[in-house]
């Protein structure tokens, strides 16, 4: 009798701590399949961008070219496929985020694909007046010849503090709003940001706009941001796109 009854509460011991502990695993295991699918995201955007500074520095920095080869490059992230239906389900997702990310979050205070360089000072300096004539207007670094024009510091331009060859380096950035995929994760990110402006702490422009856009009243939606950024020498004359 007393063998049954200590069985029994060992038994009503173990439902008790398996109360307690499942959560903490379940909240432990969500925690590292999202981080899981972050990691693949975030490496997933990092080749994109590359991909579209490439594009960038074959088009003279054309916004719509990278644009377009970030959209085809995001397309793993988005589903991919095994046909040209789904392939192309897969980038009208990728299209949508990033308009997401412009439309709902940036809006008019940034851009998904911002060029870092070369900057206007670099155009200031080294933009040819023959080529700017040939384009309409918009002007332009020359990237023919490079190896043979002066690159010492009697050749640094005044207004940029750069040679001719620095103007034709392409550096981007890239900024996507991401939606995590498993439950209560914006949960935990609302709450953080909810505590950070509680205490006055600090806080993440990028991050709160991305956490506040789209969420509803039930507070769901919402988006945590991912950066990447490319540097690559340029392949093409440089244009100026406002």
């Amino acid at each position: 009798m007393n063998t049954a009854l200590r069985r029994g509460a060992q038994r009503g011991a173990t439902m008790v701590e398996m109360v307690i502990v499942a959560p903490i695993l379940l909240l432990l295991t969500m925690i590292l399949i999202h981080h899981g699918l972050l990691f693949f995201a975030k490496n997933q955007l990092n080749h994109a961008t590359f991909m579209a500074a490439r594009a960038g520095s074959v088009n003279g920095t054309n916004p719509n070219a990278m644009q377009e080869a970030l959209i085809n490059a995001l397309v793993p992230m988005y589903g991919g496929g095994v046909d040209d239906t789904q392939l192309q389900a897969a980038r009208d997702r990728a299209r949508q985020a990033i308009a997401i990310t412009q439309d709902k979050v940036l809006k008019s205070s940034g851009r998904v694909i911002t060029v870092l360089n070369p900057t206007t000072a670099s155009f200031n300096d080294w933009a040819d007046p023959a080529l700017t004539d040939k384009q309409g207007g918009l002007r332009v670094i020359p990237n023919s010849g490079l190896e043979y024009r002066p690159n010492g510091l009697a050749n640094v331009g005044a207004s940029s503090g750069q040679t001719i060859q620095d103007a034709n380096v392409l550096r981007i950035r890239v900024i996507l709003a991401y939606q995590p995929r498993v439950p209560l994760v914006m949960n935990a990110y609302r709450l953080v940001l909810e505590t950070q402006r509680q205490l006055n702490l600090p806080v993440d422009p990028l991050f709160a706009a991305m956490v506040d856009a789209g969420a509803d009243a039930g507070g769901f939606g919402g988006y945590i941001p991912l950066q990447a950024f490319a540097t690559l020498q340029m392949q093409s004359d440089a244009l100026e796109y406002p």
